[in-house]
């Protein structure tokens, strides 16, 4: 139906999805199938999309601009285009194979979760709104974010930092930053 606002059809063994009539979908709730591809082209209105746990190997969001919720973890992504998204505040694609994640058009980011990946640069300079920031098990050599006052939870253990600079993050509550080749961690200010 081209009504359709939300739909919910987790927990089933479904293989595909034809959602092309629902032009003015807002939530779509799809996780704990089968689905090795997800057509979202017609669904620009698209604001939540929680799509886990699926065999996807590659989730093209570029038509859905009002994108503002992402919960895409377990799954076999190898690259996730952000670019036009350019209203999200939040994410988790935690658990799947990407080896890179540009958030440089993200602005508005809240809630970033991308653990459990093999992304080597992570840049949040744009990202100054950013609360929550869980970059765990990654390959990561540096990770900036002097600039993220707001910055409450930083997750960014098991990965190659060999420095940390957490003093400008006098809000942060929670950091763990173990499993890193860290030789100093100034943490006075927090």
């Amino acid at each position: 139906s081209t009504a359709l606002l939300t739909i919910y059809c987790s927990n089933n063994p479904l293989t595909t999805i034809d959602f092309s009539n629902c032009t003015l979908l807002r939530n779509l709730t799809c996780g704990d199938n089968q689905l090795t591809s997800l057509d979202l082209s017609n669904n620009p209105d698209l604001k939540r999309l929680w799509c886990a746990n699926n065999p996807l190997t590659t989730l093209d969001l570029t038509n859905c601009t009002q994108l503002i919720w992402l919960t895409g973890y377990g799954m076999y992504l190898t690259n996730l285009d952000l670019s036009t998204n350019i209203v999200l505040w939040k994410f988790d694609i935690s658990n799947n194979q990407l080896t890179s994640l540009d958030l440089s058009n993200n602005p508005l980011l809240i809630n970033a979760n991308c653990l459990n990946n093999q992304i080597t640069s992570l840049d949040v300079s744009n990202n100054t709104l950013l609360e929550q920031l869980y970059c765990k098990n990654n390959i990561l050599t540096s990770l900036d974010v002097s600039m993220i006052t707001t910055l409450t939870d930083l997750r960014c253990h098991a990965n190659q930092l060999t420095t940390l600079d957490v003093t400008q993050n006098t809000a942060l509550t929670k950091l763990f930053c173990a499993g890193n080749q860290l030789t100093t961690l100034d943490v006075t200010q927090n």
